[in-house]
């Protein structure tokens, strides 16, 4: 179960979303790394550590009106959401929600971790 639910009161700001098993993506992280070639035929790895500001989290439900509803007015009013998740509450911006007949898709950029 996810929970998104905007920063401010809003009586219709807050949802519970049973995602399908195995089709949300929330547990990646990635370091900050680049890899420059060298002349010498080696690389060169910069590691800037860990963020969860680069997190994007993709959240897919079965479709319902009520879903549709609830991400589609939280998606065009709101630039930032509380998630809950299993792994901890974040703030994060709505980027795009895909509502189709089957299944709705929600991707969510992360800007900060609130609480773990």
């Amino acid at each position: 179960m996810i929970g998104l639910s905007t920063r401010t009161f809003d009586l219709a700001g807050a949802i519970i979303i049973r995602e399908l098993p195995g089709e949300s993506d929330l547990e990646v992280f990635e370091r900050r790394l680049s890899k420059t070639a060298t002349l010498d035929g080696g690389v060169v790895v910069e590691d800037r550590g860990y963020t969860h500001g680069d997190r994007t989290f993709t959240v897919v439900a079965p479709t319902s009106i009520a879903l549709r509803d609830a991400l589609s007015y939280l998606t065009q009013s709101y630039s930032e959401l509380v998630v809950s998740t299993a792994g901890g509450v974040f703030l994060a911006h709505p980027l795009r929600c895909l509502v189709a007949r089957e299944r709705t898709t929600m991707i969510l950029e992360v800007k900060e971790l609130l609480g773990g």
